[in-house]
């Protein structure tokens, strides 16, 4: 299953320059990915992320940050995430990092 995420951020959250800092691409990436896992597990099932890396492998300027979550591995207690993560500005989509996240899948008791 694949997920996608949109992000939008106000102009005083991009820090010292006009750039989106690691975090925020980290962050899109990692809920993208992390809701990409949990739309396979069971019903009354939950997922947590217990791990991310991201890698910025571009500029993050833009408007916006739009994250694409796919399933790298789907089990039953662990399962594996990963999204790419683009900068936009107006209509123009620019990859700018890669997450790849690890989510601990668990059943809601109550």
């Amino acid at each position: 299953m694949r997920v996608e995420s949109l992000a939008c951020f106000l102009a005083n959250q991009k820090g010292y320059t006009t750039l989106f800092p690691a975090s925020m691409v980290g962050t899109a990436g990692d809920v993208a990915a992390a809701a990409s896992c949990l739309s396979l597990v069971p019903k009354g099932w939950r997922v947590a992320t217990l791990d991310f890396t991201v890698k910025m492998i571009g500029m993050a300027k833009g408007e916006k940050l739009r994250a694409k979550g796919r399933v790298l591995q789907n089990g039953r207690t662990n399962s594996i995430g990963a999204a790419d993560v683009f900068a936009v500005q107006g209509r123009e989509e620019r990859l700018c990092g890669v997450v790849l996240a690890t989510t601990r899948n668990f059943e809601l008791r109550d």
